[in-house]
């Protein structure tokens, strides 16, 4: 698959963004060139695109300002490809409770884009996900062996 196969993969599979949604593309300085990419694919889904960059973030978890937070209230889709994470902000659970949906792609880079893992069927394998999730959250202690020990 190429890049921008992948990448339109990420937008309608992994975010299952539709004709007239709200996208909002979030970058900082190291991932401007790739959020363009993803910006003009998303365009040929939706006219309606927002790519911002918001500055280099220090951390994993810190607020974004609130001119992005405003604009995340009203996306449908917000895909964060800055370099931290910006999944436990106050600002996109909030955006989430108003039915956001959230691609959280942190240390995102072209090079990722070439991993097979990417193309996975997740909603196939979200059963599975979910049975061991369960397995995990109602077990105490866990075993793990291999035929080599």
């Amino acid at each position: 698959m190429s890049k921008k196969d992948t990448i339109n993969y990420i937008l309608t599979h992994c975010g299952t963004l539709k004709e007239r949604e709200f996208l909002t593309i979030l970058c900082d300085e190291t991932t401007k060139d790739l959020a363009r990419t993803f910006n003009d694919e998303a365009k040929n889904i939706t006219q309606d695109v927002k790519l911002i960059e918001v500055g280099l973030v220090q951390r994993h978890g810190q607020e974004p300002a609130p001119n992005v937070r405003e604009i995340m209230m009203k996306s449908d889709l917000i895909i964060s490809l800055c370099k931290y994470s910006l999944a436990h902000t106050k600002a996109r659970i909030e955006a989430a409770g108003r039915g956001a949906r959230f691609l959280s792609m942190p240390f995102y880079s072209w090079d990722l884009l070439d991993d097979p893992a990417i193309n996975c069927d997740y909603k196939k394998k979200a059963p599975l996900v979910r049975k061991i999730a369960d397995i995990f959250t109602n077990g105490s202690s866990v075993r793990v062996s291999a035929e080599s020990g």
